[in-house]
């Protein structure tokens, strides 16, 4: 299972809303803890993650991640680390890796 349902859940978002509502729930859960000036290209990003794209009008990184898939997963990965690390920093975060032998890249 990817690792964006635990992400989506914390920010209080089902699925069963509509997507402006589901970005504007991303947007306020990423704004806890990240500085103003990052919470637009971490939510975005992990918006992508979680099949919940954001517009890339006014976000430079975003359309040229979506141009190069190498770029998008490093800021993917960027992003969901930036994340994840503002959580722990203010209060425990427990996640559970099920199968993560399955993660193993074939030699």
């Amino acid at each position: 299972m990817p690792c964006w349902p635990c992400l989506l859940a914390a920010a209080g978002i089902t699925g069963a809303e509509p997507e402006p509502v589901q970005r504007k729930r991303l947007l306020a859960h990423t704004s806890r803890f990240l500085p103003a000036k990052d919470v637009p290209r971490i939510a975005a990003f992990l918006g992508e993650m979680a099949l919940l794209p954001f517009p890339d009008e006014d976000l430079l990184p975003l359309r040229a991640a979506r141009r190069d898939p190498r770029l998008m997963a490093d800021q993917m990965l960027l992003s969901w680390l930036d994340w994840l690390e503002a959580e722990c920093n203010h209060h425990p975060v427990l996640l559970v890796l099920e199968d993560l032998h399955w993660g193993d890249t074939p030699a």
